[in-house]
Order: C-alpha cells, then structure tokens, then sequence
C-alpha cells in the first residue's frame, strides 16, 4: 500500500499533477464545501451508517439537480439571446482597402 501511496505523492510534483491538483479546490472541494454550508452535511440528522449515507446521497442528488437546472437556465438565455441577435438590423461600414465588415 506504502508503494501507491508514494506514486500518487510523487504524480502530484510532475507538471501535469500540479495542474491538475491546482483544479481540485475549484471542483471537488468546492462541492464538498456547499455540501457543509449550503445543504446541512455538516451534521448527520439521523443515527446509523445506511441513514448517513442515505443523507449524503440525498445531498449530492440535490447538488446535481441544481447544476442541470443552472445549465438549462443558462442554455435557455443563451437561446433567448440568439433569437434576439437575430432580428437586430445588421449594418456595415468599411473595413479599409475594400473590404466591408457586417457588424450586429
């Protein structure tokens, strides 16, 4: 176990291990920490290994509920402002030696 555990310490001082440690505290941590302080994990509620991990799996469903509705909700602007962008009036000016650039 000792031999794994020092290949993983030392895949973390390569280039490509420091990079993608560096993302770790933007992605994991950060969903652990909104798992404490967002959404009660900091305590268990009820007794028992299979009620704390059903809370725990409650939890990281109700994180994922909220990512899929935030990436809807922004795929929704984002269409929203493509319809608009297109009934805009497009106009074009020149671009110097001939060339006309469309601008919206």
């Amino acid at each position: 176990w000792e031999d794994y555990k020092d290949r993983a310490y030392a895949f973390t001082h390569t280039e490509y291990g420091k990079k993608i440690y560096a993302r770790r505290k933007e992605t994991i941590e950060r969903s652990f920490a909104d798992s404490k302080e967002l959404h009660g994990l900091r305590y268990c509620r009820m007794r028992g290994l299979a009620k704390a991990a059903e809370q725990c799996l409650l939890t990281a469903a109700v994180q994922n509920m909220k990512k899929i509705a935030n990436i809807l909700s922004n795929r929704d602007i984002m269409q929203s402002v493509k319809r608009c962008l297109l009934f805009l009036p497009t106009y074009t000016k020149p671009a110097g030696k001939g060339r006309v650039l469309s601008v919206i």
